[in-house]
């Protein structure tokens, strides 16, 4: 199929009632991009999740909650069906969507299998499952126009923005206020949203927003202040000067630095088993910045006292393909922290690192292609980088980078991926990011590749 040129009708295959569907499924692209059904569905979903809507009026997460979660998931998977119905272009390939959508549909299997025999839910599969927001850009790139680009952006940054003001909402909320559900243990903390503050502080830099800069500063600064968290302050260190150098167009250093993060992020969960003495300066390292800096509490030996656990179930598996996403998300550690049953009774614990769970669930197999996927966008969108385009296009694709490079830094020292609500911003942004890329191959005859 000949690539269209922007301006060209579109036109669509078939006749009768599907030729009347896609033309009223793509009724609201002849308005932009910004006002796609999938895009506004994102975006109200993310506010509704980060104002944390039903634990202020005080439902159970087990009850409400997890309803609202099993209906974000009905309407990815009908977000898919639609787009693959309505697409003009699929481009599934060797590129970061098809292998993230891989993952979810192989995760998937086992999960539901379970579900319907023993109804156990403690499964890694909802890790891919909030991924589909992004996997849906390979049948969305065709419907791309340059003239969407500044509204897109423009958009994307009062969300990100309004975001942001929610987590500080919700921090005062959880510091100052007397809700009972927040004094439970395992409600405490929430600091995997702040990563918003990274993508809406890449998206204003690079499209040169001063004034939305200052004031996402200074939201950075009061949730630092009611909830410090070493995640986002060591994605801001390392984010901010690639987002600089992305700004002055030295993309061969920014891409050098962006790979070194994503190489790093893979091979610190193994060094840290692997490297005698490395866990003893990541515990001091972490202390120093969180506790005695920033005030706050270091939870590092906990976090490292799991994962010792979770490796022992890694060699009782196979190293090949792991326990093919058939275990749990949980490991049992009463016996090396005698504490946790004072909180657990169970003695289990989440295990503190998305890549220690997808090398158990999926074994180095699984572990080389996540990380693949992760370089196959970073490269496709550097790529777009070198080229010359309209500055809300750079700006979304820059802020694409600094979005999987997020989430590459939070997922090595958190369970972010399973945490839809705090992934929601990542992943939407990635997906407007590669739909831009994916038009820029059709216009430039090339293949669905990465």
């Amino acid at each position: 199929m000949t690539a269209l040129a922007p301006d060209a009708p579109r036109q669509f295959p078939g006749r009768g009632g599907f030729r009347r569907r896609a033309r009223k499924g793509l009724t609201n692209l002849q308005k932009g991009f910004a006002n796609l059904r999938f895009v506004q569905f994102s975006m109200i979903f993310g506010l509704i999740t980060y104002a944390d809507y039903f634990n202020l009026t005080g439902y159970s997460t087990a009850g409400v909650g997890a309803l609202g979660k099993y209906a974000y998931f009905v309407c990815l998977a009908f977000a898919l069906v639609n787009a693959t119905v309505h697409s003009e272009r699929i481009q599934l390939g060797w590129n970061a969507p098809t292998i993230f959508l891989g993952f979810t549909a192989f995760a998937l299997v086992p999960f539901l299998y379970q579900l319907a025999t023993v109804g156990d839910t403690n499964s890694y599969a909802t890790a891919f499952v909030g991924s589909v927001a992004f996997s849906v850009a390979a049948f969305y790139g065709s419907n791309w126009d340059k003239r969407d680009a500044e509204p897109t952006r423009k958009k994307l940054a009062h969300w990100l923005l309004a975001l942001s003001v929610l987590y500080v909402g919700e921090l005062f909320v959880r510091k100052y206020g007397d809700f009972v559900y927040f004094l439970h243990v395992l409600n405490i903390t929430n600091h995997l949203k702040s990563n918003v503050f990274v993508i809406a502080l890449a998206l204003a830099l690079l499209a040169g927003r001063t004034r939305m800069v200052f004031w996402l500063f200074v939201l950075v600064g009061v949730s630092t202040f009611l909830r410090p968290s070493t995640s986002l302050i060591l994605a801001l260190s390392i984010c901010l000067p690639v987002i600089w150098l992305i700004r002055r167009r030295l993309l061969f250093w920014a891409e050098v630095a962006a790979v070194f993060v994503i190489a790093s992020a893979a091979a610190i969960p193994l060094a840290l088993q692997l490297v005698p003495g490395l866990s003893e300066i990541a515990v001091s390292s972490e202390t120093f910045i969180k506790a005695d800096t920033l005030g706050g509490t270091s939870n590092t030996l906990t976090r490292l006292a799991i994962m010792d656990v979770a490796f022992k179930r890694i060699e009782e598996s196979s190293w090949l393909v792991g326990e093919m996403f058939t275990g749990g998300t949980s490991v049992q550690v009463a016996d090396v922290l005698p504490f946790w049953r004072s909180n657990f009774s169970s003695g289990l614990a989440q295990i503190h690192t998305d890549y220690v769970c997808v090398l158990m669930e999926g074994g180095v197999i699984g572990y080389l292609l996540f990380n693949i996927a992760i370089f196959l966008f970073s490269r496709s969108c550097f790529e777009f980088l070198r080229g010359e385009h309209a500055i809300a296009e750079r700006a979304i694709v820059g802020a694409g980078i600094v979005g999987v490079l997020s989430l590459a830094i939070y997922a090595s020292g958190n369970p972010l991926l399973q945490a839809y609500q705090a992934t929601i911003a990542i992943w939407l942004i990635m997906f407007c990011a590669q739909v831009i890329v994916m038009k820029d191959w059709i216009v430039r005859g090339l293949g669905p590749r990465g």
